[in-house]
């Protein structure tokens, strides 16, 4: 049995469509386990009319609502498939996503694997397409490696894996055996990569599939597109949580670079959300933040040892407008590039 986590916040607009998606797939020996983050909108009378039409569904109602990260943690308390995947609430599966997975854990005897997705627009119009090339990935040494690319790109080369918990299947044993579990994604701004951090560096093999089987709904009014005053001091504080965790299983030095890389990437969409349409500054209040990024010590300090020659010219130039306070060029330019 495979056991689908779908954690449930205010998403009464999607929610149907989300879980009719799953209870639909082709592999059908499921356990839909829907947590309802104390909603506050019609979306837990949904997950109990669903559950009363499929009884392959169970839904816990939280008495709190804590985030994203923290009910899926409360659905893996309970699971009893032999592997798990994640659903996000406002997203829905092609009807053969979880046949695709299984059958690829199965016939390739691993601990998980990996898809691509496409990206939708609220309409359901595909927007962008996200397939990756099949890899096998076995042994502590190439899984390690795998790791790394789920942290970011090398400063030469565009080699990262998006990193998420969607359109994946894990090995519920290595979850139990080894405690692993999400941060709060409002303390670290994302949950998604301590799990995985956890948890790959104690699988021992990995498959990354060629499908795109997982709809991820750009969502205008979604976390990554609203202001947060406090973006950056979470980006700076997750770089640092990554950093430790990585120190602790001593993989720190070789992924180091990737790590900083991906630290210029919030800072980007941290600089990005200073836009006066976004942050609903003056102008001049937008500037002062952008210059309290730029006069960082944390970023000064990972761009000073970071081996800037290597990057294209776009990203060279960004980093030299940070190091050189180019607060106004940073505005211009950061309204021009994409997220």
């Amino acid at each position: 049995m495979i056991s689908v986590i779908v954690p449930v916040y205010n998403v009464e607009k999607y929610l149907r469509k989300c879980i009719e998606s799953i209870i639909n797939q082709t592999y059908k020996e499921l356990e839909i386990i829907l947590v309802d983050d104390k909603s506050t909108d019609t979306s837990g009378d949904i997950c109990d009319d669903l559950a009363k039409e499929d009884i392959r569904i169970k839904v816990i109602h939280k008495n709190k609502n804590e985030g994203l990260g923290y009910a899926r943690n409360t659905a893996l308390d309970i699971v009893k498939g032999e592997y798990v995947t994640f659903v996000d609430s406002d997203d829905y599966l092609d009807e053969d996503a979880i046949e695709v997975m299984h059958n690829a854990i199965q016939e390739k005897q691993v601990d998980a694997c990996i898809g691509g997705f496409k990206r939708v627009s609220d309409d359901e119009i595909i927007t962008k397409k996200v397939t990756y090339r099949e890899e096998e990935f076995r042994g502590r040494e190439e899984v390690d490696n795998l790791l790394f690319r789920l942290i970011g790109s090398a400063p030469d080369k565009k080699d990262a894996i998006k990193m998420s918990v969607w359109n994946c299947m894990y090995n519920m044993r290595i979850i139990k055996d080894y405690n692993v579990k999400f941060e709060s994604e409002r303390e670290y701004l994302s949950e998604d990569i301590f799990f995985d951090i956890k948890y790959y560096h104690q699988a021992n093999s990995v498959a990354i599939l060629s499908n795109s089987c997982y709809n991820y709904r750009h969502n205008e009014k979604s976390l990554t597109k609203k202001y947060r005053k406090n973006r950056f001091e979470l980006s700076k504080k997750m770089y640092e949580k990554e950093k430790e965790e990585l120190e602790k299983i001593n993989l720190y030095e070789e992924a180091k670079y990737r790590l900083s890389r991906q630290f210029f990437i919030y800072t980007l969409a941290c600089i990005k959300q200073e836009n006066t349409k976004i942050s609903n500054k003056a102008l001049k209040e937008a500037l002062k933040s952008i210059k309290e990024i730029c006069n960082d010590k944390l970023l000064r300090k990972v761009i000073d040892e970071y081996p800037i020659e290597q990057l294209e010219r776009k990203q060279k130039i960004f980093l030299r407008l940070i190091q050189h306070k180019k607060t106004l060029l940073l505005y211009i330019a950061s309204k021009k590039r994409r997220g």
